[in-house]
């Protein structure tokens, strides 16, 4: 059997930079020939429309849905169900896959912000979510900074448009997710990016990834 690809997941808070980055670092990767997909949460394989993630990703962030926690949780949790059989099947290939938030994403806000018991989610996802990640790149934000670049993106999702003290719990809860990574034994990497300097960034995750090569993911 040939080595397994890699599953990476960039995490972090709105505003981070992580989705600018993972696009750069997609492009990167690919260049060099070690093939990689993009995938997002909510949501899926970028470029793939009509699909069940991206259907669930509509229903999480439009404004006009109530969505009460524990609905939240579960369909984030079905997203990731059907999207960890499509990773599985690109890593077992031997393609890497990068992919936009994962169930960290849900310690953080279905747990910090919206106060659900986090050993309970991770409890939930244990039992549909199989794979962990090979790699964490943790994108890091003071809140003053993240807030002022999504309020320069314009429009807003039903998430982005929570409360001050939602966030302010949202930031809490990225401030203790490496723990949560060490806990479960996740490799993680941490990058503060409020001095904008992208390219030492986006250098250093690349470093980090392609030193890891070809290295076999986990089952």
């Amino acid at each position: 059997m040939g080595k397994k690809g890699m599953y990476i997941v960039f995490e972090g808070p709105d505003g981070s930079g992580k989705s600018v980055q993972a696009k750069k670092i997609v492009g990167r990767l690919n260049a060099r020939g070690m093939k990689t997909v993009h995938f997002r949460e909510p949501g899926g394989e970028l470029g793939r429309e009509n699909t069940i993630g991206e259907k669930i990703r509509g229903l999480l962030q439009d404004k006009d849905n109530k969505i009460n926690p524990m609905c939240e949780l579960a369909l984030f949790t079905a997203n990731r169900a059907q999207l960890i059989e499509e990773i599985k099947a690109y890593t077992d290939q031997g393609i890497h896959v990068l992919c936009e938030r994962n169930f960290l994403s849900s310690v953080v806000y279905q747990g910090y912000g919206r106060g659900i018991n986090t050993d309970f989610i991770l409890q939930v996802t244990q039992m549909f979510v199989e794979k962990l990640p090979d790699l964490v790149v943790l994108y890091k934000v003071s809140e003053q900074e993240g807030g002022e670049r999504v309020n320069r993106r314009g429009e807003k999702d039903r998430i982005e448009q929570e409360s001050i003290a939602f966030h302010k719990r949202i930031f809490e809860g990225y401030g203790q997710l490496k723990a949560v990574c060490d806990k479960l034994e996740i490799p993680c990497v941490e990058i503060d990016t409020d001095h904008k300097d992208w390219d030492t960034y986006e250098q250093r995750v690349m470093e980090r990834i392609t030193a890891m090569g070809h290295a076999e993911g986990r089952n």
